[in-house]
């Protein structure tokens, strides 16, 4: 659980540099920490007894849905980059951004 904190924390960090700087290199570092986190987490966290939980909130296929919700996230913020230049376009990558981070810590609270 140590390393799933230090990449949270990691991803927390690069966002926070984002709202102030956001540029490809930036972007590029949030998706690649954010997919580290997303294999440690469905390798490591993700277990048997998720998959048998009939708790709608916490069972695995909740997890499952609020990962997909995350790659969903990264792929629609890829889409977005050809705007980055534009006041819209960066509103909106902040958004994206700010969304795929609620998601990740609805999964580790």
């Amino acid at each position: 659980m140590e390393k799933m904190g230090k990449l949270v924390e990691s991803i927390g960090k690069i966002k926070e540099k984002m709202e102030t700087d956001l540029t490809l290199d930036n972007i590029s570092e949030y998706k690649s920490a954010v997919k580290s986190f997303l294999n440690f987490y469905v390798d490591n966290v993700l277990q048997y007894k998720d998959v048998h939980s009939r708790h709608p909130k916490y069972g695995y296929a909740q997890k499952m849905t609020i990962i997909e919700q995350v790659e969903n996230g990264l792929k629609e913020a890829e889409d977005v980059l050809s705007l980055i230049n534009t006041k819209t376009g960066h509103l909106e990558m902040l958004n994206k951004i700010g969304e795929i981070h609620g998601l990740i810590l609805d999964l580790v609270l």
